[in-house]
C-alpha cells in the first residue's frame, strides 16, 4: 500500500467514523496523525525521555511489559478482573513505573470508581499496594488526579 493511501485512509477515519465510534486520535502540531489508544500510547512512550522506564530495557523486559499490555487490553478481561494480577510477578515487585503499569492502572480507574469496595480490597493486598504506588506517581496524578475509592460497590461485579 502506497504511503498516499494510508494517509487517505487516516484521514477517511479520522473525519468519519473513528469520531462517530469515539476513537482515541492524537495530532502533532507538524500534522502527525495517530489513531487508538495503543498506538498513541506507544509513541508517547517511545519520544519520553524515559522511554526505557516506560518500555523495557532490552527485548526482554520490552516483552513482559508488552504482554501485560496486551492482557489487559484484551476485549476478555472485565475492568474489575483483579483477581489474575494479584500475584502477578510485577505487581509486587515494583520497581519504576512501566507502560504495563498505567495500562492496568487505565483498566482498573473504573472499577475502583464503582465495583471494588472497601470490602473487596482488604482481599487483594498486593494489588492495593501497587494501585496506591502506582496512582501516587507525579506523572499519574498530574493526568488523572487522586485515588477516589469507594466504600460500598455501586454494581454487581459480574
Amino acid at each position: 500500500m502506497a504511503s498516499y493511501d494510508l494517509l487517505y485512509m487516516f484521514d477517511f477515519m479520522a473525519n468519519s467514523r473513528a469520531m462517530k465510534l469515539k476513537i482515541p486520535t492524537f495530532r502533532r502540531a507538524d500534522g502527525l496523525h495517530i489513531f487508538g489508544s495503543d498506538a498513541i500510547t506507544l509513541y508517547i512512550s517511545e519520544s519520553a525521555p524515559c522511554r526505557d522506564q516506560l518500555l523495557g530495557h532490552g527485548a526482554t523486559e520490552r516483552a513482559l511489559i508488552h504482554q501485560w499490555i496486551c492482557m489487559v487490553n484484551n476485549d476478555d478481561v472485565a475492568y474489575v478482573a483483579v483477581e489474575p494480577f494479584e500475584g502477578a510477578y510485577w505487581v509486587y515487585n515494583y520497581s519504576a513505573l512501566t507502560l504495563a503499569d498505567i495500562s492496568m492502572a487505565c483498566t482498573l480507574y473504573w472499577g475502583f470508581k464503582s465495583i471494588i469496595d472497601r470490602e473487596m480490597r482488604h482481599t487483594y493486598p498486593h494489588i492495593m499496594g501497587w494501585y496506591s504506588r502506582t496512582s501516587n506517581d507525579d506523572g499519574v496524578k498530574s493526568a488523572f488526579g487522586g485515588i477516589d475509592l469507594i466504600e460500598k460497590r455501586q454494581i454487581s461485579p459480574q
